[in-house]
């Protein structure tokens, strides 16, 4: 819904996994039909493979973990890689916290951050500072988990925009000129 609105043309996912938010991303920009030239994709991810976190845990470290990849699928599988083909899709592996600012010296300023990384509160800060300061005029930051700490309302509550958390969603849009 959110992409439908703000139609954006420069996107940042940070936490791709197997794909869910980046397919209803690009469904949205395709079914909308805005042209694939003007827009720009830069996903991060940081891996989590199945087949990983059993030899590390044995086959019960891997029950009730969401956002692993299943054994023989790569990141983001759950996306069209045809409708991924038409968009400047970008994908780069490595943890966020090494990549995110070069990623964003390169980028311009976003029209839409989407994060769902990690829970540390740490990362997370790094992260919303990030991309809050590269959000356009009226850029939207999405972040799924955020009631697990503070980290979301203790970064967005000082900022210009306005908020909302739905169940465990937080939003927030910017309000300031560009």
């Amino acid at each position: 819904v959110i992409t439908r609105v703000v139609k954006p043309q420069s996107i940042l996912e940070i936490g791709v996994a197997n794909g869910m938010s980046t397919a209803y991303i690009l469904g949205a920009l395709n079914d909308e039909n805005i042209s694939p030239e003007s827009v720009t994709i830069h996903a991060i991810d940081r891996p989590q493979f199945a087949y990983q976190i059993r030899e590390r845990r044995g086959k019960f470290g891997i029950e009730g973990r969401g956002g692993l990849i299943p054994d023989n699928k790569e990141v983001g599988w759950l996306a069209s890689n045809d409708i991924k083909s038409n968009y400047n899709y970008q994908l780069h592996i490595g943890d966020f916290t090494h990549i995110l600012e070069d990623i964003l010296e390169t980028s311009g300023n976003l029209d839409l951050a989407v994060y769902d990384a990690s829970k540390d509160s740490d990362e997370m800060k790094f992260a919303y500072q990030r991309c809050i300061n590269k959000l356009n005029g009226e850029g939207v930051l999405i972040s799924d988990d955020v009631l697990v700490n503070d980290t979301f309302e203790n970064m967005i509550e000082p900022q210009d925009g306005k908020f909302n958390i739905i169940n465990d969603t937080g939003i927030y849009r910017n309000v300031r000129l560009s």
